[in-house]
């Protein structure tokens, strides 16, 4: 496996399981999240010092950062598209409210307020 690979691979397994995104680690390590997704889709190589901000941020040994991946289960699921799944939510069913008999709304209507 290329050493780019295995920075990858080993930068999503340590970053997803913290919840944290590619912008939040590119905080952490006080670099560009553009970069950090270059180096994540093997398409930018890093220097040492970018290796060393990211295992710091990481709180990882730099030699984590190009470990070999002990086995399949260890790589993060990447979605179709590099990105995130999204699922659409259901509406929750709301219980009807029940009032007491010959019970009256007390609710007043909110003022209209002038658009400035």
């Amino acid at each position: 496996m290329k050493a780019t690979q295995l920075l990858s691979l080993n930068l999503r397994r340590l970053r997803i399981p913290r919840g944290w995104s590619q912008e939040d680690l590119a905080l952490e390590a006080d670099i560009d999240r553009t970069y950090l997704s270059k180096l994540e889709r093997e398409v930018d190589n890093p220097t040492l010092a970018i290796l060393e901000k990211l295992a710091t941020a990481l709180e990882v040994h730099i030699s984590e950062l190009l470990a070999p991946i002990s086995s399949i289960a260890d790589i993060p699921e990447r979605s179709k598209g590099g990105r995130p799944r999204i699922h659409p939510l259901k509406p929750a069913a709301m219980p009807k409210a029940k009032l007491a008999p010959k019970a009256k709304a007390t609710a007043k209507p909110r003022a209209k307020t002038k658009k400035t």
